[in-house]
């Protein structure tokens, strides 16, 4: 009660002013959506199945895509939590580039990279594999670009935990990984 009524400083102002228009911005679009259209046509979208389709997609392929991609990115994030190594900021940063790249050109590069004419594109075709307009292309991309969010994510969820616990755990019999 006693901060609230306190005068705030300009620098909190500022701040709060700032934090309003992000939020502003985040909630303009979605506002923009439901003020231009009528609820009857909200409600007939549902009834589309293109639109249906697209969406199952969407959360299918991302739930695949986290699931498959856990299996590298989390025990990555656990060296990266507990271990010290030469480049290991280096290597933190290279996490963060798919992040920081437009996602069009962050496809145009997978792309790249996994079409038939590429040296990888060719290894995974004489496999039989093909990541070009199929569901596999979408998980590839889709996790290309949540990958440093899961990496980072669980990176400090491991330092967070105090390494003294997994070291009791370990001299109590628990295997390296239940800890």
């Amino acid at each position: 009660m006693i901060n609230s009524l306190k005068k705030k400083s300009a620098f909190e102002m500022v701040i709060t002013f700032l934090s309003g228009f992000v939020l502003l911005f985040i909630i303009a679009p979605i506002l923009g959506i439901y003020f231009n259209s009528s609820t009857k046509e909200i409600f007939s979208s549902f009834n589309d199945e293109e639109l249906n389709s697209s969406i199952w997609l969407s959360l299918w392929t991302s739930m695949l895509g986290t699931l498959l991609f856990s299996v590298f990115a989390i025990p990555f994030a656990y060296l990266l939590a507990r271990k010290n190594f030469r480049f290991k900021n280096f290597i933190n940063g290279i996490i963060d580039i798919p992040i920081i790249i437009p996602h069009s050109a962050a496809g145009i590069a997978l792309l790249l990279i996994v079409s038939k004419e590429s040296f990888v594109g060719k290894y995974f075709n004489y496999l039989g594999l093909s990541f070009v307009n199929n569901q596999a292309g979408i998980i590839l991309a889709m996790s290309f670009i949540s990958l440093p969010f899961l990496i980072n994510s669980a990176r400090d969820g491991f330092v967070m935990v105090p390494e003294r616990l997994e070291k009791i755990a370990l001299t109590l019999g628990a295997s390296p990984t239940k800890v």
